[in-house]
């Protein structure tokens, strides 16, 4: 495809300067980097995700919608302007192959989600709702349940959910954020299935609710599809289309442009809003929202009311905050008591791309070889043209309706047909000595009160994929009860053999309890042998001893009689 490229170095300096991001000013107007006040407390931020919306403002940007034009003269260079953007619109919409594509995509990630919770309503909301999206363009869901959810419930069921779109094949990851004021489940779809990012909700009906209003604005407002299509492909060319991440939300742009389109500011004449394509108005009004909003809208004092279709001031409503005085706040089309534009905290950076693009617009030297207007602020990234080629592709060659078909699809369980009254209870759950009742004897309940359904009135329904040829699942599904029962047998035999090594570790248990018991006696006697030899030692000892004790009884005597004469003679 031969397009004209606009590559990185041709962005303005300027351009370039102001795409830094915003440091937010201190309360009190103290100067970034000045010293802390002594005895301040330093105030803890709240974390983000580190990885934001990707700016596309350095990557080589292309204007394949140049092509259409041909070389026709132009008078003036907001009439180039205005078919650029006409052509640029006609080229980033879907086409009906992609609009069908994405339907069949949602369509069955919404079986996937019925199945799972049968009681659940989804619904589309946001740009696909409306045909505003780009081709790599999110895709929002929100399940709504009957019932009032606390937040531990819904944290569960967001889990749930994102379990059984894994299992269904349709992603490999989700993200499942539970914390946030409206809990969502973030996950893309495989390559197979177009690699869609799609975002699931939890009883968030104000989406919902605004599609047939602003369907109704599209109506009546030529010029709203296209000025929005334009400010969304800008945005996120410099990565502010996240509302997430301080910018502007796909809703935030479109109740901006009503707005303008609205009140008409700069006093153009009423058929440059309600006939813009016969008028060829579209580049005069592009550069005005530029302006009005880059310059004169007074974000310190009002807050837009598109209910009202005027400014209103911002204190009517309490969204004066002395911290932020100079911030964005948007009255939403289904609850005027909520501020969609309080979460745009890069607001400063906003305006300064819109004065740097309507400063290059105006400067634009119009008469060249080949004109090139609106490429001179905006242009496609090559991954948008990738992702749409890489559709196409899929869609071209079936592999999108083999993808589709080969989602397994979870269970559903659900009352039998004709199946109304209550089978009776178990035997150990009815009383005592009390017959079994039959369900015609058994009153009939209200026709207001359907029957309750009892534990055992609920079948597996039959698989509803009978249109399709039998996939691999239906093999898998054989397979894996063969396996079981091969399981169980391996179980069988491994239980009996640690039944037989458990009589083994007995017998040897026993055996080694003889063996020390036996040694135990052999000690007994040999202690009974060393005491008596002991014993006789001791009667061999006294006799001994008695025997020195005459001996020395003996002596003694002897003695006696010899020292007798002696005695005798020395006395003589």
């Amino acid at each position: 495809m031969a397009s004209e490229s606009v590559p990185a170095s041709a962005t303005p300096p300027s351009q370039e300067a102001q795409s830094e991001p915003m440091v937010a000013q201190p309360k009190g107007g103290q100067e970034v980097g000045a010293p802390r006040p002594s005895g301040r407390i330093r105030q803890r931020k709240r974390k983000r995700n580190a990885e934001g919306p990707v700016p596309h403002e350095n990557l080589v940007r292309l204007t394949p919608w140049i092509e259409s034009l041909g070389t026709t003269e132009y008078e003036s260079k907001e009439q180039r302007l205005h078919d650029e953007i006409v052509a640029y619109t006609t080229y980033i919409l879907p086409t009906p192959e992609e609009d069908a594509a994405r339907t069949h995509v949602v369509d069955r990630v919404t079986e996937v989600i019925q199945r799972r919770f049968t009681r659940a309503s989804v619904s589309t909301f946001g740009s696909v709702a409306q045909a505003l999206y780009t081709p790599d363009g999110d895709i929002d869901l929100v399940m709504t349940m009957p019932q009032a959810i606390n937040d531990e419930d819904k944290k569960r069921i967001l889990f749930q959910l994102a379990a059984a779109l894994k299992n269904a094949h349709v992603t490999t990851t989700t993200q499942v954020v539970h914390h946030a004021r409206v809990p969502v489940v973030h996950f893309q779809t495989t390559p197979e299935l177009g690699s869609y990012k799609i975002d699931v909700s939890l009883n968030h009906e104000d989406g919902v609710k605004a599609v047939p209003v602003i369907s109704d604005y599209l109506q009546r407002m030529p010029a709203l599809r296209y000025l929005v299509m334009v400010m969304k492909g800008f945005l996120s060319q410099h990565g502010l289309n996240s509302a997430a991440y301080g910018g502007l939300s796909s809703y935030s742009v479109i109740c901006l442009v009503i707005s303008f389109l609205q009140l008409n500011p700069l006093n153009r004449p009423d058929e440059f809003i309600s006939k813009p394509l016969e008028s060829e108005s579209l580049g005069t009004l592009l550069m005005d929202f530029l302006d009005y909003y880059g310059n004169i809208f007074p974000y310190e004092t009002s807050y837009i009311s598109v209910l009202e279709g005027k400014l209103l001031p911002k204190e009517a409503k309490g969204w004066a905050r002395e911290s932020m005085p100079f911030s964005l706040s948007i009255e939403c089309l289904i609850n005027p008591e909520n501020d969609v534009g309080k979460s745009t905290s890069q607001l400063k950076r906003i305006l300064d791309v819109f004065n740097t693009a309507l400063t290059t617009l105006r400067t634009y030297s119009f008469g060249q070889a080949q004109n090139n207007v609106l490429g001179s602020i905006l242009g496609i990234p090559e991954e948008t043209i990738a992702q749409r080629e890489h559709v196409q592709e899929l869609i071209h060659s079936g592999s999108l309706e083999k993808a589709l078909t080969g989602i397994q699809l979870p269970p559903v369980w659900r009352r039998q047909a004709g199946q109304t009254q209550a089978r009776d209870p178990p035997p150990h759950l009815a009383r005592a000595g009390a017959a079994p009742s039959s369900a015609a004897s058994r009153p009939r309940p209200s026709d207001s009160l359907p029957a309750r359904p009892t534990w055992d009135s609920y079948r597996p329904s039959p698989r509803e994929d009978d249109h399709r040829r039998p996939s691999r699942y239906d093999s898998r599904r054989e397979s894996t009860s063969d396996d079981r029962r091969r399981t169980s047998r391996r179980d069988d035999y491994h239980r009996d053999s640690r039944r037989d090594d458990h009589r083994d570790d007995s017998r040897r248990h026993d055996t080694h309890r003889d063996s020390r018991r036996d040694d135990t006696h052999r000690d007994s006697r040999s202690d009974d042998t060393h005491r008596d030899s002991r014993r006789e030692g001791r009667g061999r000892d006294t006799r001994s001893d008695d025997r020195y004790r005459e001996s020395r009884r003996d002596g003694r005597s002897r003695n006696s009689s010899s020292e007798e004469p002696r005695r005798k003679r020395h006395r003589d």
